[in-house]
């Protein structure tokens, strides 16, 4: 305690270079070419943290003076995560037959790219030297070529279809190909209505970070039912447990196949109101793993779960918690809403954007591992609706905009307590000034009302995700054009 309180500064810098060109060869044929050049670096210094070794060298040398003894205990931790992404990318676009509905056209793309990725912390914590933090720095890197094609075909006056694929080579996860198909229809004689439908595959390797990342120290809380078994105690209380929360060099990809239906109807010139249904099947996905959900997995196969460490006594030492492949097939079903359009007055032009997301089904696990499954949709912290709302407002030089977050209530329906998460809102407001010539000025605010994230009993944040943290932010930005 007297050492003074544990805190991180964290320093983020992004630059972002994209060059890019494109051009007609012909009537018929065109072209584009990207160069994107991409490097983030964060920093965090944390102070305040325990030094064993200066715990040690307080014992040894019999340290008696109270201000010295403290401050031998005192560690600056480091933690020095950088990626760099450098990206080639190729297209050739060309119109290829006439069809009933109008031309035929296809695209033919090439892309390569190299990701490096170092997360390097300071030498006492990869020591394991340091109270409240953990070590061991890494580096990853890969590249990735890949090659995709898109075709349109205007089959009728009234119907449209869309065929890609693309094909990755991925240095560290091997090949994948993902198919996409596609339909757009119109009511003969109302075109006013349209009716789409898709279905794809899809293919996601890991990031660098979750396979490489540094190790993070947490004392996470949980319930550990195979130590209270052996020890004859019941109720099993909650405790803390050391936590080293870290990646996972062997995760693999995920696969997924979607399939989406849905209609858009322009009532009027300048609106439009849209529904699209969605399902999402995922293989392999990637999943967090907490203390809790390794305690389940030992408690599962008898106590042996090797990211679980126990003493003699049967004891926790130690849990590693982090990523990891579920065994598991998962389902998702949405509904997206979306309702756009503008309107002219005197006072100016108004712009609306309208969109919200309703869960039917989104499973989950009763618990981790067991491939016991639940519908998750409305259960606390994963609420049944999701909203946004943005309107914007151009008179002459002036403009301005107004977005709304709506983020659903929700409540606990698999453990039967009475725990609810509230629903939670937040707007973001701006204004400016295109001075034409000279650029333009914009002030705003981000998170206007100062809203805080939902807290639990204990003043902690329920979700550490699904809440900004950052409360208002006011920002003034210029920009021009040359």
């Amino acid at each position: 305690v007297d050492i003074g309180t544990r805190d991180n500064q964290v320093s983020d810098t992004f630059i972002d270079i994209n060059v890019g060109m494109r051009g007609d060869i012909n009537d018929n044929l065109s072209w584009d070419i990207n160069y994107t050049n991409s490097d983030y670096e964060s920093s965090s210094v944390g102070q305040y943290y325990l030094s064993y070794a200066g715990l040690e060298y307080n014992i040894k040398y019999d340290i008696q003076d109270f201000e010295t003894f403290v401050n031998n205990l005192k560690h600056t931790t480091h933690n020095d995560d950088r990626t760099n992404m450098e990206k080639y990318f190729a297209g050739l676009q060309w119109d290829m037959f006439e069809m009933e509905g109008g031309t035929a056209a296809a695209y033919i793309a090439a892309e390569y790219y190299e990701i490096d990725y170092q997360a390097l912390v300071d030498a006492q914590s990869e020591a394991g030297l340091v109270g409240g933090s953990a070590g061991n720095s890494a580096r990853g890197s890969r590249n990735v070529t890949a090659f995709s094609m898109e075709a349109m075909f205007p089959v009728l006056d009234w119907l449209e279809i869309d065929v890609a694929v693309r094909h990755d080579d991925y240095s560290d996860f091997g090949t994948a190909t993902s198919p996409r198909l596609g339909a757009i229809m119109t009511v003969p004689g109302y075109e006013q209505v349209k009716f789409k439908i898709s279905w794809g595959e899809g293919f996601r390797a890991p990031d660098l970070s979750d396979l490489y990342g540094a190790t993070s120290f947490s004392a996470e809380t949980a319930v550990d039912n195979y130590g209270c078994n052996l020890a004859g105690q019941s109720p099993c209380p909650s405790k803390q447990f050391d936590t080293y929360i870290g990646s996972n060099p062997n995760l693999d990809a995920e696969s997924s196949e979607t399939f989406s239906i849905g209609a858009e109807w322009n009532f009027t010139g300048d609106w439009v109101a849209s529904v699209n249904y969605f399902n999402l099947e995922l293989e392999d996905s990637i999943e967090y793993t907490s203390a809790q959900d390794q305690l389940n997995v030992d408690n599962q196969t008898g106590g042996n779960n090797p990211a679980v460490i126990r003493n003699a006594a049967g004891g926790v030492v130690q849990i590693s918690a982090g990523f990891q492949n579920a065994v598991t097939k998962f389902k998702r079903e949405a509904v997206d809403f979306q309702l756009r359009g503008s309107w002219d007055t005197s006072y100016g032009t108004f712009s609306f954007n309208g969109a919200a997301t309703h869960y039917s089904k989104y499973d989950s696990e009763i618990t981790y591992g067991t491939g016991d499954k639940y519908n998750a949709a409305g259960d606390a912290g994963f609420p049944k609706w999701r909203g946004n709302m943005y309107l914007n407002w151009v008179y002459n030089s002036w403009m301005a905009n107004l977005s709304y977050d709506y983020i659903g209530d929700s409540k606990d329906k698999i453990n039967g307590t009475d725990e609810k998460w509230d629903s939670w809102d937040m707007w973001n407001a701006s204004i400016g000034y295109n001075t034409e010539s000279f650029g333009t000025f914009t002030i705003g605010a981000n998170n206007l009302t100062n809203e805080e994230p939902l807290l639990n009993d204990f003043g902690e944040p329920r979700s550490d995700e699904q809440y900004p943290f950052t409360g208002r932010v006011w920002y003034a930005r210029y920009s021009i054009e040359f």
